[in-house]
């Protein structure tokens, strides 16, 4: 093997990344869009979806082999304000690098959040040429140079530039849109959801919006298991099969809300937040690596909880708002449990700047828990009113058996700007009991509440 392809190997030899990757982020949506628009450019003949496969981070962000051969190469960049294709210097060159040494790489594709204005193939060639920064490793800088060399020298970089694909490109080998920002990425995909259906389903029945949201949802989970189960096995090739996504969409229980779909509407709209909240703050290095590393540990957890375990997590994030029960099918009114300020400006904040103090908890009684002397309930809670907003806690608990824990297990309730107390009734109604249940009728039993609820600020425990 010449030095060059040691170079290589060391850049593609990413390990397996399987254990980490979810569908939940803006790359994991990308790969499965992308898979889609394959599925629907193939349609309905099944021995040639089973040719197919996507490689999940090793090659490249992700990858299409046909028939055990490497065909497309795919890199994902989420930042959405990167217009410049100097900004992506380094990507490209790592694109043509693969594509130079896979001679069986018909299709290379840059993946972007924002739109890449349109360039000079000069400018593109002298970003290129004179790309060398001090801070990468020896191998990488070796392998770059001896990628110009090919590109320029051996007159390949037209070759090349060819069948890189980018922006609204949908030509050639995989035709998915290449720029769709992150806000839009789940309509992209309901889209070919439909195309599907209405194209390749021989039992097409109408659908309606609201369905193809459920089917997106379930989708993300069912992919993300079908890539937990590789990562569990003995499969080393860390890839999905075409035909596995096949079949998941052909199924039309995929078109059900349950608790599991709702659980996946509310990770769905937190990992959005955090994209969001990175790149609207603009961490330098330092700070985003610390940012993703912790959120990295704690993703990993909520995955891995149940949905209703997850579902009641969120809850007892907004112990204030209207009871709401998993028979309501109402996405909306899920989203109210994550209110995109509270979640930006206490749940972020807690997790990344007041990381020392949390406890890091692994159940659901323990998890977005702060320890200050006392342990604190992190919540959203952003009203002022330590008596309304206390009564309302207490009419929603005291009639709810899963969160009425809370009102034993938590005196104290981390706000955003909320301090004081509540003084609460010595006494109310508990639901019906599970203990005292008799055929046909329901006894009540009187239980005690805590005299009080504290409110506590974050600018009070900051503080301190």
């Amino acid at each position: 093997m010449t030095h060059i392809n040691a170079n290589l190997k060391d850049l593609i030899q990413r390990g397996d990344a399987t254990s980490s990757w979810s569908g939940f982020t803006y790359q994991g949506n990308i790969t499965i869009y992308s898979a889609l628009c394959l599925l629907n450019k193939i349609g309905n003949n099944i021995e040639e979806i089973k040719k197919y496969e996507i490689e999940i981070e090793k090659h490249e962000d992700f990858s299409i082999f046909y028939n055990g051969e490497l065909k497309s190469l795919h890199q994902v960049k989420s930042l959405q304000n990167k217009e410049k294709i100097s900004g992506y210097t380094e990507a490209i060159l790592q694109l043509f690098a693969k594509a130079i040494e896979f001679p069986s790489v018909i299709e290379i594709s840059l993946h972007t959040a924002c739109e890449v204005e349109d360039f000079k193939k000069e400018d593109l060639i002298s970003n290129l040429k004179s790309y060398n920064p001090s801070s990468i490793s020896e191998n990488k800088k070796e392998l770059y140079e001896n990628t110009k060399e090919k590109l320029f020298e051996q007159q390949l970089f037209d070759e090349k530039l060819d069948i890189f694909k980018r922006n609204d490109d949908v030509s050639g080998y995989i035709p998915a849109q290449k720029s769709i920002p992150l806000g839009d990425v789940k309509d992209n995909i309901e889209l070919e959801l439909e195309h599907f259906y209405t194209n390749h389903h021989e039992n097409y029945t109408y659908k309606t919006k609201e369905q193809y949201s459920y089917a997106y949802l379930n989708l993300l989970k069912r992919i993300n298991q079908k890539i937990s189960e590789i990562h569990d096995g003995s499969d080393t090739t860390y890839c999905l099969k075409l035909i596995d996504l096949y079949e998941i969409i052909y199924d039309q229980h995929v078109f059900g809300c349950t608790a599991e779909t709702l659980s996946n509407f509310l990770l769905k709209e937190l990992y959005s937040l955090f994209e969001q909240y990175c790149e609207d703050n603009q961490l330098d290095n330092e700070r985003f690596e610390t940012v993703k590393n912790i959120w990295s540990n704690q993703w990993e957890l909520l995955e891995k909880l149940p949905a209703v375990d997850f579902i009641l997590l969120c809850r007892r994030l907004s112990p204030e708002i209207k009871n709401i029960s998993t028979e309501s099918l109402d996405l909306n009114t899920y989203r109210k449990l994550l209110n995109e300020s509270g979640v930006r400006r206490m749940l972020f904040y807690c997790l990344f700047d007041l990381t020392h103090k949390m406890i890091h908890g692994k159940t659901v009684k323990n998890i977005f828990t702060l320890k200050d002397n006392d342990d604190y309930l992190l919540t959203l809670i952003d009203r002022n009113n330590p008596d309304i907003v206390g009564r309302d806690i207490v009419k929603n608990l005291k009639d709810d058996k899963n969160l009425f824990d809370l009102l034993f297990d938590n005196k104290f309730y981390l706000t955003e700007l909320l301090d004081g107390v509540y003084g609460g009734k010595r006494s109310e109604d508990l639901i019906d009991s599970e203990a005292e249940r008799t055929e046909g009728d329901r006894k009540k039993e009187k239980i005690t509440l805590p005299k009080q609820i504290h409110f506590v600020s974050k600018a009070t425990v900051s503080g301190r």
